[in-house]
This record gives structure tokens, sequence and C-alpha cells, in this order.
């Protein structure tokens, strides 16, 4: 239950940017959706309808290639969506100004994607479509197949309202990706360091005492060499890594430091296993 009040709760959302930011601006950002407020525009049938229509057999496709399990969730996501479609009015809540158009459009379709991909489901549309062409079409990956689908729904919106409307729609799906994945990582994002260097244990004792951060020792092999390396492990926000950074410069100034990004960091230190 707590699942499919996620995408109800995420789906609602979505219908909000759709119906309020997006169809009044004549911003076409891929998807079903997309679609569907192209037909609004041209021939003045619902967003919720169409979405409806056109997902029915897409739902079919994915139920007998996926199986009941995989699809169950992203119906009564499409069909949420589809009626919260019709259930909210088309009113403009931002007038003549594309820019705060594209922003708050992507920031409320952002977190509203946050809530369904976050019940392990999806509104159907050409995620489910990408999907499905997968299933015939193994050598290209889903990311391609589906930036083509969403890439070929931008380029008929931009026919039919213009360009200038494409780059501001453009804009807009990669804001909602971002915002999305802010919503399933959460915020804690930070710094994954490797260090390799002569004096391990000098430089793993000064971040454990001074910035009160574990750090794993690896055993590894330098492959020219074929002897045995030592490599350090340590994992800190983003705010404490110049710190980490100055005790590895501090220790050892040949010191050879990798320095990653990581998305999602759980577990002692940082946020609560999921």
């Amino acid at each position: 239950m707590k699942q499919y009040g996620k995408i109800w709760l995420g789906t609602t959302i979505m219908a909000f940017a759709v119906n309020m930011v997006y169809t009044p601006a004549n911003m076409v950002t891929g998807g079903v959706s997309g679609l569907a407020i192209l037909v609004y525009r041209c021939f003045g049938i619902p967003a919720g309808i169409t979405n409806y229509i056109l997902n029915i057999p897409l739902l079919w496709l994915g139920w007998k290639i996926k199986g009941r399990e995989f699809i169950k969730k992203t119906i009564f996501a499409t069909f949420s969506f589809s009626i919260m479609l019709l259930v909210i009015p088309v009113i403009t809540v931002v007038k003549e100004d594309l820019w705060l158009a594209t922003l708050l459009g992507a920031s409320i379709s952002g977190i509203g994607l946050g809530f369904v991909f976050g019940a392990d489901t999806s509104t159907g549309g050409s995620d489910l479509a990408a999907t499905l062409l997968h299933h015939w079409k193994k050598r290209y990956p889903v990311s391609t197949l589906l930036a083509i689908i969403d890439g070929s729904i931008v380029f008929i919106g931009a026919i039919v309202f213009g360009f200038y409307q494409a780059l501001y729609a453009i804009v807009a799906v990669f804001i909602t990706s971002w915002v999305m994945d802010v919503c399933l990582a959460g915020v804690q994002f930070g710094k994954a360091v490797m260090v390799f260097s002569n004096k391990n244990e000098e430089i793993g004792n000064r971040i454990m005492v001074e910035k009160n951060r574990g750090v794993t020792l690896l055993e590894g092999m330098g492959m020219y060499e074929k002897a045995e390396k030592r490599v350090l492990l340590c994992v800190v926000s983003k705010k404490e890594v110049i710190g980490i950074l100055d005790i590895i410069h501090n220790e050892d100034k040949n010191a050879f430091v990798i320095v990653l990004e990581t998305k999602e960091i759980f577990g002692e230190g940082f946020m609560e296993s999921i």
C-alpha cells in the first residue's frame, strides 16, 4: 500500500506539471504525455484520454512479454496519471515566461517521477516502449532507445509549436532527470578517495583521528612491476574532501590519489540504509 501511495502521489504531481505548466506553454518534453499535449492542442482531446488510449497497446504487450508482476504497478500508475490529467484543470500558473515554465515544470515533474520510480515502476509511455523495443533489439541499450523515442516526440512538438519552445523543452528534460536523481538518491552525494602511497599508516591514522572518518585498507598488485600495493579507501562528504587531500599532501607529496563522485552513500556516518 505504501508503494501504491507513492505512485498515486507521484502521478498527481506529474499531472500538475503537465496541465498547469507544460500544456499552457506548448512545451512537449517527450513521452506519451508529450504526445497527449500535442493531441490536446491540435484536436482538443483531453490529455488524460490520449495518455490512457496510447498506453493500452503498450501495457498489453508488456503483460504478454514481461509478465504480470512486471506490469501490474505500471498499469496502476498509467491509470492514476490519466485520471489526474482529467481531474486537474488546464490552467496556466506561469504567464509568458518560458524560463520560469521550464524550471517550474521540470522541478515538479522530477519530484513526481522520483516518487513513481521510488516505487519501482514507471508511468508506462516511452519508458515502457523503450523496454519493449529492447526485447527485440537487444544490441541497443534501453537508454538509447528511450532517447530516440523522446527525441522524436520533441521534434514533432518543434514542428507543431516551433523550435523556440522545443529548446526549452530539451532543457526541461535534463532538469527533470537531475531532480529525479536527487529525489531517488537523496542529497547524500559525496566523494570516494583512493590513495596509493608508501605512507598508508600515517595517512590513515590522521584521517581517522582528525576527520573521524573510517578508512579501509585494500590489497592490490601493480601490473607493471608485479609488486604488492596497498590502497586506502575513504568515503567523505563533499565539504570534507579538501581536508582529506591536505592530510595526504602533507604526509606524502608523491601520493597517487583518485577522487570519485558518489551518488548514494548509506551506512554509519551517512544516511541510514534503505
